[in-house]
């Protein structure tokens, strides 16, 4: 059975996760094309069958708009007239038109979904407004499309968290649902002893009031000054700048470390450092944690979403919390080896990317044949 799948695309190109699920079908023998909102899909190296650009911008909530062209993808569509349509994620322009187009065609979808974000984060003015944006969006928007959808994919089947929301409506929904987990991406195949590491904290992500930064600055602050934090993600925007502003008024500009995932190796860093710290507000199923499970490296994460059920780190709430845990890894030789070893175990047994491309394949054929 040969499928034409199509992939939603971010505006700076494909997001790891669907760059992996796509060389993954390829690699099973579909036939993929993909369908991008920016022009860059054009010049991607993956080896598609077809590469189609279709000028969308928004997000579908009040404050952005979806704009989409739509008889550029409905062209699209009926002259690739693919068996299913793989589409990445919610919440974008092209993926709100895409499953309103491939209904009208009688084309079958399945959406891969890495969580759901309608929630307010936390109480703040700019959050709330945020949430108000997404009412309209969540309660009369969403419910069609989820209608729509042939099938839908999850990062965890159980876990309670208003990040899975998608899910638990399409159980009420009695919609088809396949658990698809992320996977590793970034690691180094050479696991370093304790004694060899570095005594450094590893944090990966865009710089955001969601992944928090800031407190982790402070945090830095207080821990004994031997102890130092490389940032890893995209240098730019309003919140990165006010970290780099805090960490010279906290005085630990020679502890920390900004450093764009371009121009370093994220495996061997991890694999290099004590832990890794991931101090979001909000999360589904973070690939950067699974990362560093791949590479023995223990964590110190906020019982957030999914991240909850994974072994081989220790959890933290408040700020005391988040300190005492860090400290413990760092003095603890026997903690930190446990960790590492769970850490190891558990990625290699449920987060495997073999295992993972088996599981989209498996969710692709059951789809087609819904």
């Amino acid at each position: 059975m040969v499928s034409q799948l199509w992939h939603c695309q971010a505006r700076s190109g494909l997001t790891i996760a669907a760059a992996f699920h796509a060389q993954s079908l390829i690699a099973y023998g579909h036939n993929v094309s993909i369908i991008g909102s920016h022009p860059c899909v054009l010049n991607d190296d993956i080896p598609f069958d077809g590469k189609y650009y279709v000028a969308a911008s928004g997000s579908g909530s009040l404050y952005s708009p979806a704009r989409v062209e739509t008889q550029s993808l409905k062209s699209a569509l009926e002259l690739s007239a693919p068996d299913l349509v793989v589409i990445e994620g919610w919440q974008t322009a092209l993926s709100i038109m895409t499953i309103n187009t491939c209904y009208n065609l009688r084309v079958k979808t399945l959406l891969v979904s890495h969580g759901s974000s309608f929630h307010p984060y936390c109480f703040e003015p700019v959050e709330l407004l945020r949430y108000l944006g997404w009412i309209p969006y969540k309660y009369f928007v969403f419910p069609s499309l989820l209608k729509k959808l042939t099938a839908l994919t999850t990062l965890d089947s159980i876990c309670l968290s208003k990040r899975f929301y998608d899910r638990d409506v399409a159980i009420k929904q009695n919609k088809t649902i396949f658990v698809l987990p992320n996977t590793p991406v970034h690691y180094s195949t050479v696991i370093k002893e304790r004694s060899k590491r570095q005594n450094n904290i590893v944090s990966i992500g865009y710089f955001d009031r969601v992944k928090n930064q800031l407190e982790s600055l402070r945090i830095i602050a207080q821990l004994p000054s031997y102890i130092t934090i490389t940032f890893i993600g995209p240098r730019k925007g309003s919140y990165f700048y006010r970290c780099l502003r805090l960490s010279k008024k906290l005085g630990i500009d020679d502890r920390v470390h900004f450093l764009s995932d371009r121009e370093c190796d994220i495996g061997t860093i991890i694999s290099e450092s004590m832990l890794l710290f991931s101090n979001s507000i909000t999360e589904a199923l973070p690939i950067s944690i699974l990362e560093a499970m791949a590479c023995a490296t223990p964590f110190v994460a906020t019982p957030v979403g999914a991240t909850i059920t994974l072994r081989g780190g220790l959890f933290a709430c408040s700020q005391p919390e988040k300190i005492h845990a860090i400290n413990m890894l760092f003095s603890n030789s026997s903690l930190w080896g446990s960790l590492s070893i769970s850490a190891y175990n558990h990625v290699r047994d449920s987060f495997d990317s073999s295992r993972v491309a088996s599981q989209l394949n498996a969710a692709v054929q059951a789809t087609v044949s819904l």
